[in-house]
């Protein structure tokens, strides 16, 4: 048998896989993730606090999930079901609220399925693993994943439809799980209602729970590193405390309100590259308390763990965002201090920010 290289076959395809994924940035608050009952979460990701990190192997779970839609779509297809899974102009249903803000992407709408009258409906494809498919079973989908219910009910209010089908694979041994789940305006205007409290806020909901070693927080949570820990979020806009979402005029606008008489329409890119002048929003940072802002406008910052202070900001002596990013993400916040000399030339660049290198 021949030797293989010190990267294995298996590690190179996850590596390939991890190369073209992208940085996990969504330009909206997804209807997929507002069902959970932490805000905070929810806000730490419409603020790009955390650059994904999937791995190769979970990246490849994730598209199996999607190249199962096309299965699901020709077994409902085989028993009589019309099935669109774009509209007339070729893309996905969406929908959306708060100004392109919040919304989602619909797997597909569905007519002429007996169970379901004579509307047409929602269609909503998942997967599963056997333990959570059990837990379905048992359950149904409001309690054993609320979340998923949540999506079902905002985008049947927003869509202007009654019913939803849930259909689940089990991905251990491929069995179905079919769920009619009918429009709950009360639930969906609630979740509504929360997105757009997670959007206009300013400054991070309190955490779901204070204990790190939660599971839910420490496994589940991509941002349990910012949230509970030592890590700084990523310095784009919309972790700056001048960035700011608009709800009215340019569809999924953001703007800089550094000079509030005069502000800067953001685009996509700038967003996600932001600038020398970046301050941390209040409170995203969680292992230093906001003490006050200098003469020059920095934030100046007390250490939860030793006391100590400094500045984040441009002045002389001060840690730009940049610095603080890339020196505490290296050698975590005991080392702060000595970090300053070592952190060398600053670097304005998103792509050489969040460069995994």
């Amino acid at each position: 048998m021949a030797t293989l290289p010190e990267q294995t076959i298996t590690q190179r395809i996850y590596a390939a896989w991890e190369r073209r994924a992208g940085d996990g940035f969504r330009p909206h608050l997804g209807a997929s993730i507002i069902g959970d009952d932490c805000e905070r979460a929810a806000w730490l990701s419409f603020r790009w606090a955390t650059l994904e990190n999937k791995g190769g192997r979970m990246l490849r779970l994730l598209d199996r999930g999607q190249r199962e839609e096309a299965v699901i779509v020709a077994d409902l297809k085989r028993i009589g079901v019309d099935v669109r899974e774009v509209d007339a102009t070729g893309n996905q249903y969406r929908v959306e609220a708060h100004n392109g803000h919040f919304g989602g992407s619909m797997d597909g709408v569905g007519h002429r399925l007996p169970e379901m009258g004579r509307d047409w409906f929602l269609l909503e494809f998942k997967t599963s693993n056997d333990k959570n498919f059990k837990k379905l079973v048992k359950d149904g989908v409001r309690k054993a994943k609320p979340e998923h219910y949540a999506q079902m009910q905002v985008y049947m209010k927003l869509g202007g439809l009654t019913k939803a089908l849930y259909v689940v694979v089990n991905k251990n041994d491929d069995t179905l799980y079919t769920e009619v789940v009918e429009l709950d305006e009360a639930h969906a205007d609630y979740q509504i209602s929360k997105a757009r409290d997670v959007i206009v806020a300013m400054e991070p909901p309190p955490r779901l729970h204070l204990d790190p070693t939660w599971y839910r927080c420490k496994h589940l949570c991509k941002h349990h590193g910012v949230c509970h820990s030592v890590a700084v979020p990523v310095p784009t806009c919309r972790s700056c405390t001048w960035g700011s979402p608009m709800l009215d005029g340019h569809h999924q606008g953001w703007q800089c309100m550094r000079n509030s008489h005069s502000p800067v329409l953001l685009d996509l890119q700038q967003q996600k590259h932001g600038c020398e002048q970046h301050l941390y929003a209040k409170g995203i940072i969680t292992w230093a308390e906001n003490i006050g802002i200098t003469q020059s406008g920095g934030v100046t910052y007390k250490r939860n763990d030793n006391g100590g202070v400094f500045v984040n900001g441009t002045e002389k002596g001060a840690w730009s965002s940049i610095e603080l990013y890339k020196g505490c993400g290296a050698a975590g916040v005991p080392e702060i201090e000595q970090l300053k000399e070592g952190v060398g030339v600053r670097v304005l660049n998103y792509e050489e920010v969040s460069d995994p290198a």
